[in-house]
């Protein structure tokens, strides 16, 4: 009855134990390739987020329950977006600048839009958008595709404030983890036996997704030994993309991702304010924001951790009501 919870809590461990020795280990190769970027970042190394996929890959697979139907489509997703910003932190290490926008847009809506489609097209996950509810038809591909995007690039925008991506985004993934932990264990007995045992992989997933963040955290919070560049913001949105889409939970993004939310809508808000003659905003992304108010980073950090948990407790409640 408590494999779920027991492998959980194992592939944490597990990918917490790995992020939190692999990263002082590869700090030296990583500040090996001088790279622009890292000059730019006050000479730190960037790409620490090689070293968060590597600990979920193993994390994952070390303690899934044997089923792979959801698990494979999540860790390919977020290996896929990893890869993209992969690329661009070694163009930025090659030759001092990455991929354009253009570029890296068409390659993440490539992705996201393969993944729509597989995502409706597999049982159990596509076109519903919250458990059994919100059924969207086809109209579900573009709007996942959207969502992936949307994901990937809000967690992007808040990577320029140290440990602020890997405390909010490790954050809402244990609290998804949580979430289909708890969907799992409160299931009727006829609940098809398949699904239940997927979806308890896929909260190995973000449990192991959540261990890495946090172990390479250790390294990445103020004061800052190595940033996880475009490559840990990519895999981090990547994953919680997944997350959501085949677990049927996207509508909880606002809450389990309410920092991520703000941050992006942030963004829009001010361009459409700006367009209209009047900036809502003083300074933007959101957590610009809030340093113009005088808040320090440490701070920063915080009020998202603390918002995403006090979300993920909603989210959880409003599941459990409508499971």
């Amino acid at each position: 009855m408590y494999g779920v919870i027991l492998h959980s809590l194992s592939a944490l461990l597990t990918a917490f134990a790995l992020a939190a020795v692999l990263a002082p280990v590869s700090i030296p190769m990583l500040r090996s390739l001088k790279e622009p970027k890292a000059e730019k970042a006050g000479g730190l190394p960037t790409m620490g987020g090689m070293i968060l996929f590597g600990a979920a890959l193993i994390g994952s697979l070390l303690w899934a329950r044997d089923s792979y139907a959801f698990l494979l489509p999540a860790l390919l997703l977020t290996a896929l977006m990893g890869m993209v910003g992969f690329a661009d932190d070694l163009l930025q290490a090659r030759i001092g600048s990455g991929l354009v926008l253009w570029q890296k847009l068409t390659l993440q809506g490539v992705i996201a839009l393969g993944f729509a489609v597989l995502f409706y097209l597999m049982e159990n996950v596509g076109p519903a958008v919250w458990l059994d509810w919100g059924t969207l038809g086809f109209f579900y591909v573009p709007l996942a595709a959207a969502f992936i995007v949307g994901t990937v690039n809000a967690v992007r925008l808040t990577e320029e404030v140290n440990g602020l991506p890997l405390a909010a985004g490790g954050t809402g993934a244990l609290l998804w983890c949580a979430l289909l932990c708890m969907l799992v264990q409160t299931a009727t007995p006829v609940k098809n036996s398949a699904l239940l045992l997927s979806l308890g992989d896929l909260a190995v997933f973000g449990a192991a997704i959540a261990g890495g963040a946090l172990g390479l955290l250790l390294y990445n919070s103020p004061p800052a030994r190595l940033r996880i560049g475009e490559t840990g913001t990519y895999v981090l949105g990547g994953a919680l993309a997944a997350l959501a889409l085949l677990s049927r939970t996207a509508l909880a993004l606002p809450l389990l991702g309410v920092g991520f939310v703000a941050t992006g809508l942030s963004v829009v808000v001010q361009i459409v304010s700006y367009r209209m003659g009047k900036a809502v905003f003083r300074a933007v992304p959101f957590h610009r924001q809030l340093a113009a108010m005088g808040m320090p980073e440490s701070k920063i950090i915080m009020v998202y951790a603390i918002f995403t948990v006090v979300g993920g407790a909603a989210a959880m409640l409003i599941a459990w009501f409508t499971k």
